[in-house]
């Protein structure tokens, strides 16, 4: 299963849809509702060992499959 299958399981898993282009805005689309964040944020943490910050939100890292896969190989341990 490769890194954006995975992300696509957390979504389906938070209510979002099976299916998920990797470009697709998740909140702008209501695929998830921003109350979903925190949860996906501690999933993200927990499975991929990675840290997420404000900025991170802020900056727009956790929009989509794309820029959360983008976060995560930056951050993931080796």
């Amino acid at each position: 299963m490769t890194l954006s299958d995975s992300l696509r399981v957390h979504v389906h898993q938070l209510g979002g849809p099976p299916a998920v282009a990797d470009d697709l805005d998740l909140f702008a689309t209501g695929a998830l509702a921003s109350m979903q964040l925190l949860e996906l944020i501690t999933a993200i943490e927990d499975d991929f060992r990675v840290r997420i910050d404000e900025r991170d939100i802020q900056a727009g890292r956790l929009r989509s499959i794309a820029t959360i896969a983008a976060l995560i190989t930056e951050r993931r341990p080796s």
